[in-house]
């Protein structure tokens, strides 16, 4: 069964945000987690660990939506790219252009739900 969801237009807002940093930042976010090799169990030391590749904004931001889409991963029982997936069509119907979707690093939720 196919996960379809309507974030409310604040998340949406924060997503497109998320989106707009481009595929290199978000990239980079997703290395200096990886590269991180701890357990971070609060936003807070997620934030912390963000905040020098993105800004505290980007950083809390991307930090939300990253364990909104860990606990909707959990609540559905799916893969994250499935939840991405899902979010998609009300990102493009929003603002966000196709091709910049298609650039969001998968990985980062992988990362998230290892990390948190």
């Amino acid at each position: 069964m196919a996960v379809r969801l309507r974030p409310p237009e604040e998340q949406i807002d924060e997503l497109v945000g998320l989106v707009d940093l481009g595929v290199g930042k978000l990239s980079e976010a997703a290395n200096v987690l990886d590269d991180c090799g701890e357990v971070l169990l609060q936003p807070a030391q997620l934030v912390a660990v963000l905040i020098n590749v993105l800004g505290r904004e980007n950083a809390e931001s991307l930090v939300r939506q990253l364990l909104s889409l860990n606990g909707l991963t959990r609540r559905f029982s799916v893969k994250a790219e499935e939840i991405v997936e899902s979010l998609k069509t009300p990102l493009i119907e929003s603002r966000a252009s196709k091709s910049q979707l298609m650039q969001i690093p998968l990985r980062l939720s992988g990362i998230v739900s290892r990390k948190c």
